[in-house]
């Protein structure tokens, strides 16, 4: 006689995607491949197990949650849907933050995924790959390239788009991940500087007008001796 349980370890949402993991725990006989002994004399094997959904269908199971514990009290259940509806508000906050976005790529076979570098043409950029465990370089591209995707291995990076950091990148098997990137258009004449929002760390610099691509976020940019706030949105251009 054997038995299943389940146990939820970790929820994450990437974009629109909700990934909720965990383990699956089988009742088996000592002989066949246990992995825990309990008192009974019986094992355990425990599997990982991955469910993806969209946001919406998540939402949905929340609500189904919600209409079985006005019905059925149960402890396990009943700590399985506190975790879940915690998770609920966590869920538009992460998509509001997230620095990139990710969508399956249709008929995308094998292991990795995909890199978007699809940038316009008249917008200067470079793209250093590094993995994020140990920072070891894997890769870079520039605009002469004319490289608009590349494919890596699942996991998790950090991209340098001109010189700007972008820390923890998930690349997911059969994904295409995009990094939200907006336009800075320089068009004042004068040399330039380009700072993080402390002015502390200065990213990139020129002394012509140039048109770049940033990663979203808040920057200082010194221009004629002057610094100017500068806020960047995804697939918007900003003129200076």
């Amino acid at each position: 006689m054997s038995g299943k349980t389940y146990s939820i370890k970790k929820i994450t949402c990437i974009n629109n995607v909700v990934f909720i993991s965990g383990i699956k725990r089988e009742l088996a006989m000592v002989n066949d491949r246990p992995s825990e002994r309990c008192s009974s004399g019986r094992a355990f094997m425990n599997q990982s197990v991955t469910l993806q959904l969209t946001v919406d269908d998540f939402k949905v199971l929340l609500n189904a949650i919600n209409l079985f514990l006005s019905l059925v009290k149960h402890e396990a259940i009943y700590e399985l849907a506190v975790s879940l509806l915690k998770f609920e508000k966590m869920i538009n906050f992460m998509n509001a933050t997230a620095k990139w976005v990710i969508t399956p790529v249709t008929n995308m076979k094998g292991v990795l995924g995909r890199l978007n570098m699809n940038f316009p043409d008249a917008v200067e950029w470079n793209i250093w790959i590094y993995t994020q465990a140990d920072k070891k370089m894997v890769n870079s591209f520039y605009q002469s390239h004319n490289t608009k995707s590349y494919n890596l291995s699942p996991g998790e990076y950090r991209l340098l788009l001109t010189t700007v950091p972008v820390e923890n990148v998930p690349i997911q098997k059969g994904y295409d991940t995009r990094l939200k990137a907006g336009f800075l258009n320089l068009v004042s004449e004068g040399s330039w500087e380009l700072y993080d929002a402390t002015k502390e760390n200065i990213y990139t610099s020129n002394t012509k007008p140039q048109k770049i691509a940033l990663p979203v976020g808040s920057y200082q940019l010194n221009l004629g001796g002057q610094f100017y706030p500068v806020v960047i949105k995804d697939k918007v251009t900003v003129e200076y």
